[in-house]
């Protein structure tokens, strides 16, 4: 049985920083560019149940946007909405 891989996003003005954590193990991911065309790219490598948390820029809504498709309504959230979902009493 697989478990769930968690993908950190540290959101710059031209690329994100990757961390994935994996069996208890963190691994440096490296570096993507955050034009539309390459994070199609590597979203298309996540898995259906890979949940993505990225931090809140200015651009972090499009980029979770673009993320989303495919995702069954899984596991793409910024770390603002997750601070909201907290302090609203909801789980994030």
């Amino acid at each position: 049985m697989m478990m769930v891989r968690y993908v950190g996003m540290d959101v710059h003005r031209e690329f994100a920083q990757l961390a994935v954590v994996e069996d208890g193990i963190v691994r440096d991911e490296g570096r993507i560019a955050v034009s539309p065309e390459a994070l199609r790219q590597w979203a298309g490598g996540l898995r259906a149940d890979d949940e993505v948390a990225l931090e809140a820029t200015g651009n972090s809504d499009a980029i979770a946007t673009l993320l989303t498709p495919g995702r069954q309504g899984r596991g793409v959230q910024s770390l603002q909405d997750a601070r909201d979902r907290r302090s609203e009493g909801q789980d994030g």
